[in-house]
């Protein structure tokens, strides 16, 4: 499953025709509904699926600002599929003791230490989504469909609440919550470990 089949299942849904592919007439809106939602629904929430954690690769340092007081040995690629910047930096394996001197460069990250791990926010592959993940994006890229593309208000607050709830819930009712709840029963219990858990979840790049 890739993101042009997610698009397609909400066009489904709300009764339109399907985008052939993400280049046909049209399918621009509906991709840029799809990353808005998904961008939105990710800054909401810590959604442990979404979670990474890479060793970086070294690079060339490039030339320094000497506009800035510190100075830096080293230069580190971010991972290209990264949403913001990293949660945590750190300079050693265990990933115990978060590194606060460094410093982000667009793509790049610069630092002293010779290694670099990050934990970071990014979008998986629809496939890796877990079901209430997937249904509370449908949901509300119909909501969007329908007021963009269909123009139909009624349709889409009716496909809004069920994604968020009633008005005062604030955003914060509907398959969100429900989202929510089963994500929070499903996380790794922190005594899993920190080793174990990185390596179920370390890549690199």
């Amino acid at each position: 499953m890739i993101r042009i089949d997610i698009c397609n299942q909400a066009l489904s849904r709300i009764g339109l025709e399907p985008i052939a592919s993400e280049g046909a007439d049209g399918a621009d809106t509906i991709i840029n509904i799809y990353d808005g939602v998904c961008a939105n629904l990710i800054s909401l929430y810590d959604w442990h699926f979404c979670q990474g954690l890479a060793r970086l690769p070294k690079l060339s340092l490039p030339p320094q600002d000497q506009r800035q007081e510190q100075q830096y040995k080293y230069a580190f690629k971010l991972p290209p599929d990264r949403v913001g910047p990293p949660t945590t930096v750190y300079d050693e394996k265990s990933c115990n003791v978060p590194l606060k001197c460094f410093a982000l460069r667009e793509a790049d990250i610069w630092a002293d230490a010779e290694e670099l791990w990050i934990e970071y926010v990014h979008l998986p592959n629809p496939l890796n989504w877990p079901g209430y993940f997937t249904e509370m994006v449908l949901t509300a890229m119909m909501s969007e469909i329908a007021l963009s593309v269909r123009e139909d208000k009624s349709l889409s607050q009716m496909h809004y609440q069920k994604a968020f709830g009633s008005p005062r819930e604030g955003g914060m009712g509907g398959l969100f919550e429900t989202a929510r709840s089963r994500e929070a029963s499903s996380k790794p219990s922190k005594a899993f470990g920190r080793q174990d858990s990185m390596l179920l979840r370390a890549r690199r790049f």
